[in-house]
């Protein structure tokens, strides 16, 4: 067996050998987010490309209404019906960040996705016609693009690991330098405050450049529309050491905990009399329990491997052990 269909959650069936080709083209492991069987389902199709790393915007989860838009980055302020109810604060915060990128024309009349549209001055469009398919979802419109591509999630690299030593992932970003992404396309009356404002921090460990740009010229080639790129920033390992989650609590010992599953220290305090021996307080005096802490250095991922192990080209690493993550760095 070359392939396990749980694998398709974090790449495209198209795009797995690919990977392989890569991790063992560069000797490393190549460990891969979970993308999402919604986002994944719009790879390939003509009008869509993968979002580029300026572009903090959510992909819609819910299939909902007359037009479902799942997978497909989309406005909360215009359908907040395709978001799940833990989600859409979290889209719309995000979504506010990214609007300075993204035109929204505040009419009905939308945009034609045959044609390339004209005076815009931003990279993203939001389609507004509430009778199209893909109403309040955004798509890249940058100059020399011979149409508009509605926008789906890419491919989110959590670590690159060179086969053959243990990898230190608490160290792993020492290693990463800053390099600036974006678009650099803009209106010549735009100061260079606003320029810069455009373009996002991003952090490259040392095989990040040679493996996303094979990936992208490889995935490409099987794209029917040219320059379609999947692979769009650094390792999560590298980035979130530099610059840490800003709607993320993190905790004394350096792991992360999301805000929606803090609970308020209603009863217990730090500074109570009788303090909850099982509590991790945090340091505004809320709560977290251990058994929903949320380690940062610990999600899903899909492992592909540069050599078969198993009769796998891959594994699966679960977020939820922590020694299935510790056993693969030390045997990497």
């Amino acid at each position: 067996m070359i392939a396990d269909a749980s694998f398709y959650d974090y790449v495209h069936p198209g795009h797995f050998m690919l990977f392989v080709e890569a991790a063992r083209k560069f000797d490393c492991h190549i460990l891969v987010r979970k993308t999402g069987a919604a986002s994944i389902s719009w790879m390939g199709k003509p009008g869509y490309t993968g979002k580029r790393g300026d572009l903090k915007a959510k992909t819609a989860d819910l299939k909902a209404g007359r037009h479902p838009v799942a997978g497909l980055v989309c406005s909360p302020l215009l359908r907040p019906d395709a978001f799940t109810s833990d989600r859409l604060n979290t889209a719309r915060k995000l979504w506010m960040e990214s609007r300075y990128l993204i035109t929204e024309t505040g009419d009905h009349a939308g945009f034609d996705d045959r044609q390339q549209p004209t005076g815009c001055r931003t990279p993203y469009l939001v389609q507004t016609n509430p009778n199209h398919p893909h109403y309040g979802c955004v798509a890249l419109v940058e100059s020399g693009l011979f149409a508009p591509r509605y926008v789906h999630g890419d491919y989110d690299l959590f670590a690159i690991i060179p086969a053959g030593k243990p990898f230190d992932v608490e160290n792993a970003h020492r290693h990463a330098h800053e390099v600036r992404m974006g678009t650099t396309v803009a209106p010549g009356q735009m100061g260079l405050a606003q320029r810069e404002k455009r373009l996002a921090a991003n952090f490259e460990g040392p095989l990040v450049f040679r493996v996303s740009t094979f990936l992208n010229v490889r995935i490409a080639a099987t794209h029917p529309d040219p320059g379609a790129l999947m692979v769009n920033h650094g390792e999560v390992v590298s980035w979130r050491k530099k610059m840490p989650d800003p709607t993320a609590v993190y905790l004394a010992n350096g792991r992360r905990n999301k805000e929606d599953i803090l609970e308020p220290a209603v009863k217990w305090r730090k500074n109570a009399s009788v303090p909850d021996p099982t509590a991790i307080y945090l340091a505004d005096g809320r709560r977290n329990k251990p058994d929903i802490e949320v380690p940062a250095e610990y999600e899903d991922v899909l492992a592909v491997m540069p050599r078969m192990v198993n009769g796998q080209w891959g594994t699966i690493l679960p977020k939820n052990s922590q020694q299935a993550f510790e056993d693969f760095y030390l045997d990497a």
